[in-house]
């Protein structure tokens, strides 16, 4: 694992990021190795939305690198749970990276309703802007900037961790963000579009749902898509 660290560096150090006066609330998960504890971070997203997630540092005493860890999709909370899906992923690898030497900060995505559903927008419109890809990319730039502003990281080295489509949100930052390394875990090296509708199609139930309605909903798949493909 340590031979990541050579990877992760970038200079700057971002204020924004506030510790939350109370400690962190997500549950232990059982570990080989005694890392430090975890704190709770709030800092602020697209939009102003506040966001809440732990930064975990590393088990040494000076100052370390760091690497921003992004969930894939779905409503996917800081430890990478989703609504009858607990795996902790995340927050073990947060307590791995943290015992070879590395801090990590993870967080809530704005699309999990039990943390930011009373923040919600009530029409259409203000969904689609609050779900956009702008904004999930904007959380994560301001997520790498909470953790560079954190004492215990050298913001000399940085770096994003994203999986799945974590890993598009972080290239699209990458830009912006300048992180020293990316760390993509089966991350889509292909066209979006073709992958959404395959997914699509394997998520309905072909065995029960009549063929005309399968022909006719791929059809106005394929037709949003292609719409939403073409340029402005």
């Amino acid at each position: 694992m340590s031979k990541y660290l050579w990877a992760l560096s970038l200079a700057l150090v971002v204020p924004g990021c506030k510790s939350a006066d109370k400690p962190n609330d997500a549950a232990p998960t059982k570990s080989a190795f005694a890392v430090p504890a975890g704190r709770e971070v709030q800092f602020k997203g697209y939009k102003g939305l506040e966001l809440r997630g732990t930064f975990l540092p590393a088990k040494v005493g000076a100052k370390s690198a760091a690497v921003l860890l992004l969930p894939g999709s779905g409503p996917s909370d800081r430890d990478g749970n989703q609504t009858g899906l607990t795996i902790d992923i995340l927050k073990q690898i947060a307590e791995r990276l943290s015992e070879e030497g590395v801090a990590s900060l993870r967080f809530d995505k704005r699309a999990v309703p039990t943390v930011y559903g009373k923040s919600y927008p009530k029409d259409l419109a203000g969904l689609g802007d609050f779900f956009s890809w702008e904004a999930f990319v904007q959380d994560a730039e301001a997520a790498f900037d909470c953790m560079k502003s954190q004492a215990e990281v050298d913001g000399a080295r940085t770096g994003v961790l994203g999986h799945s489509e974590g890993g598009v949100i972080a290239i699209g930052m990458s830009k912006k963000s300048q992180p020293k390394g990316l760390i993509l875990v089966s991350t889509p090296a292909r066209n979006m579009g073709d992958l959404i509708l395959e997914q699509l199609s394997q998520g309905m139930p072909s065995k029960t749902t009549p063929p005309d309605q399968l022909k006719d909903f791929f059809e106005k798949a394929f037709s949003v898509y292609s719409a939403l493909a073409e340029p402005a």
